[in-house]
């Protein structure tokens, strides 16, 4: 197997970019990718204990990444943040929103709070943050949007209709962005993660298992690297690599996308 060393190129010096869910898992990777690269990052998330983390980074880069706490269902509160980023770094480039409800169950068992936890933060959460830094993006020389959806967005799972029908609903959105303000030189993207080596995703993944097989805790783990071509799960810096070269001007004609990054296990299913 061939190593490569992934060199840090300033893809993105002076960018101003706002990830959403950037405290943790596949979204802290893109912070940290993005500000190796020359960014400044706005951090909006619901979660205010992890934002030590982004201090840290913060005080390693320069004072180039700063964080707000916002629910991103709350359009008052998305567009505070959107104005303390303004404040902050001077103006909106790019936008990764990843921030997400992992909500799942059964249409039969789930009731009206579930639905619109996941809608709320998923789909409206989405173009929420959207919506508020639009008049932002358009100032920008290179404006990109990348939504975080999932390969869920397009296959069936099992007790997992809430987050399977949200994701399916952000690439729509991704799209429908992407033909609407194609006009204002908006590239909108979205990635598709599988099975991703999260702290979250082993927590889940931990506690399905204990009720399949408790005898094998992390018996998941290698159900998952069976299903992948490359015989593991992907990391959150990998997804991190990809988001970068979509908010890059490397992918200057790339627009309306829905990027998978799964090992190939959406193949291996068909």
């Amino acid at each position: 197997m061939i190593k490569q060393d992934f060199v840090t190129g300033m893809r993105l010096k002076k960018k101003k970019i706002i990830v959403t869910g950037g405290t943790s898992g596949i979204g802290l990777a893109i912070v940290s990718r993005f500000i190796q690269e020359g960014a400044t990052v706005l951090v909006a998330d619901i979660r205010e204990d992890l934002n030590g983390i982004i201090g840290n980074l913060a005080s390693s880069s320069g004072n180039r990444a700063h964080f707000r706490k916002t629910d991103v269902s709350d359009i008052a509160e998305v567009k505070e943040m959107v104005g303390y980023a303004i404040e902050v770094m001077g103006g909106v480039d790019s936008v990764v929103n990843n921030a997400a409800s992992f909500t799942f169950g059964e249409v039969d068992t789930l009731d009206y709070q579930r639905w619109m936890k996941a809608i709320s933060v998923n789909v409206i959460g989405t173009a929420n943050v959207c919506k508020s830094t639009l008049e932002y993006l358009k100032k920008s020389d290179h404006p990109t949007i990348t939504n975080i959806a999932s390969i869920s967005s397009f296959i069936a799972q099992a007790k997992s209709l809430p987050y399977n029908s949200t994701k399916g609903a952000i690439a729509q959105l991704t799209r429908c962005l992407a033909m609407d303000w194609g006009v204002y030189g908006i590239r909108v993207n979205g990635i598709c993660p599988g099975d991703i080596h999260t702290d979250g995703w082993y927590e889940r993944g931990i506690s399905r298992q204990k009720k399949i097989d408790p005898s094998d805790p992390e018996g998941f783990i290698q159900e998952a690297s069976s299903m992948s071509l490359m015989g593991r799960v992907g990391k959150p810096e990998e997804v991190a690599n990809l988001a970068l070269f979509l908010a890059s001007e490397e992918a200057s004609y790339i627009t309306g996308a829905m990027v998978v990054i799964d090992g190939g296990a959406t193949i291996a299913m068909n």
